[in-house]
């Protein structure tokens, strides 16, 4: 069974051979009945036709997308697990020539007719509040969190979301599109927390019934980026005119109980801006074209300051980082640190990993000028903690501090070292530990001999007392709130 070419080059079913299919299948033969009529509803991307018998109503859905294989799958896993979803009945492939511009990642296509049970209600388009849209968006975070065996993960997901992107971009005649094109490129950069989405969550496609919220249309389900469905949401609601600001995360902080990171409003951002691009494209809009360009651009300045500010933040290693197993190769953010680093990691797997990090351009070396690392030494000879920190620590410190002041870098010092920890905040440099808990107080150390009780300012190099030979000791006397 294929699908014909109509004049307008849609691949299309006529009633008369569905009918012939259903007939000929005896499985969907028995569930319909003998006696049934067939209308068809809906023929716009795919084809949905509406078939009544004396009990009940069916839905059989026709793909011209090359996606039904997934949507049967989503439908039968999660209609299994008691999500309100339509109750799938039978599925049939059908041999048809896919369109490749609907291709997705390495993902096989394969049309199809799905019978299915539909549900009922009113959509969220339809009958939109504010409490439903929170409703909507706390089942999509808990949705993102599912486990579905049937969903597929996709490789290349985020080259080929950008592809998507630039090409509604260029598609598009809205001025300088450089900032635009920068935003969308800058995607295949940002981590992604994978999740089950939806994948094409507009406001028609969740409906409310009898205290319960349904979906629909779930061919585009699979592993993805769970901003996605918020983002299509969202996008929606604001080109249907509803009462939605896109420059307030206050939605989104009550939904993850925080504010947003940099890298998720990027993300949030990145289908926002991809959505609208579409709805320009291809949708009717309720809201003003000039509204809407003026919030496009609001939303492109909004994000490039995010990716200049991003560009701008470095990590600084320490040691301690790579001992507690801490991984350069998986982060996008650029990192630094000093040569003697190997000297001081004894462990062959450590050592081999932080030598590819270097060799894949994922780590830089640098040696900080010998300015920075006496500014380091002196500020820790007066809060004592020169005591304890070696000359790779002070080394580690000067890196971060050049970095700050001479390049105008924004450093985050990577370090389980307290000593360390207590100088980066008293330079006024962010800094964030590994395995232990990063330090809540400065702290200023005072050297004292344990046997003759004497004090000292300048500590000797040895740490032996020179009145009687005890080793040197120090304790905290001022603390002070970081």
């Amino acid at each position: 069974m294929t699908l014909r070419q109509h004049e307008k080059g849609i691949l299309a079913m006529e009633k008369d051979e569905l009918i012939k299919l259903i007939i000929k299948n005896e499985k969907i033969y028995n569930k319909i009945g003998k006696k049934f009529q067939i209308t068809l509803i809906d023929d716009k991307i795919n084809q949905v036709f509406q078939i009544n018998n004396t009990n009940n109503i069916i839905y059989a859905k026709v793909s011209r997308r090359g996606w039904s294989r997934y949507e049967w799958n989503s439908l039968n896993s999660l209609y299994n697990k008691g999500y309100y979803v339509p109750e799938p009945i039978y599925y049939i492939p059908i041999e048809t020539p896919i369109s490749l511009g609907w291709s997705f990642g390495d993902l096989t296509q394969e049309n199809g007719i799905i019978f299915y049970y539909p549900i009922t209600g009113n959509s969220l388009k339809k009958s939109y509040s504010m409490d439903k849209l929170i409703s909507v968006l706390n089942l999509l975070h808990n949705f993102h969190k599912e486990n579905i065996k049937s969903s597929s993960p996709i490789q290349k997901y985020q080259e080929t979301e950008v592809k998507r992107g630039l090409k509604y971009v260029k598609d598009l005649i809205l001025g300088d599109n450089t900032r635009l094109i920068r935003i969308i490129k800058s995607y295949s950069n940002l981590r992604i927390d994978f999740g089950l989405i939806h994948g094409d969550a507009r406001p028609e496609h969740f409906i409310f019934h009898n205290n319960r919220i349904g979906m629909i249309d779930l061919e585009g389900t699979c592993i993805g980026d769970p901003f996605k469905d918020f983002g299509i949401l969202l996008a929606e609601l604001y080109i249907y005119n509803k009462d939605i600001n896109l420059f307030d995360y206050k939605l989104m902080k009550k939904l993850f109980g925080r504010d947003l990171s940099d890298n998720e409003i990027l993300r949030l951002n990145f289908f926002l801006i991809r959505r609208i691009l579409v709805k320009m494209k291809y949708g009717k809009l309720v809201r003003s074209k000039e509204n809407i360009i003026k919030t496009l651009k609001t939303l492109s300045e909004y994000e490039n300051e995010i990716l200049d500010k991003k560009e701008k933040k470095i990590l600084i290693l320490d040691t301690s980082a790579f001992l507690g197993g801490y991984n350069p190769n998986i982060i996008t953010i650029k990192q630094h640190t000093i040569p003697e680093v190997f000297d001081e990691v004894k462990t062959p797997m450590v050592k081999s990993l932080i030598e590819i990090s270097v060799e894949t351009g994922k780590l830089k070396l640098n040696s900080p000028s010998s300015q920075f690392i006496d500014e380091v030494k002196s500020i820790s000879e007066k809060s004592g903690d020169s005591f304890v920190l070696s000359d790779v620590d002070v080394k580690i410190l000067a890196l971060a501090l050049e970095m700050e002041r001479k390049e105008g870098l924004i450093p985050t010092l990577i370090t389980d070292d307290y000593a360390m920890q207590n100088i980066a905040g008293k330079l006024n440099i962010k800094f964030k530990p590994i395995l232990e808990k990063e330090i809540q107080d400065l702290i200023k150390w005072k050297i004292y001999c344990p046997g003759c009780k004497k004090s000292f300012n300048n500590i000797p190099k040895t740490k032996i007392c020179p009145n009687c030979g005890t080793s040197l000791k120090r304790f905290s006397y001022k603390k002070s709130k970081r």
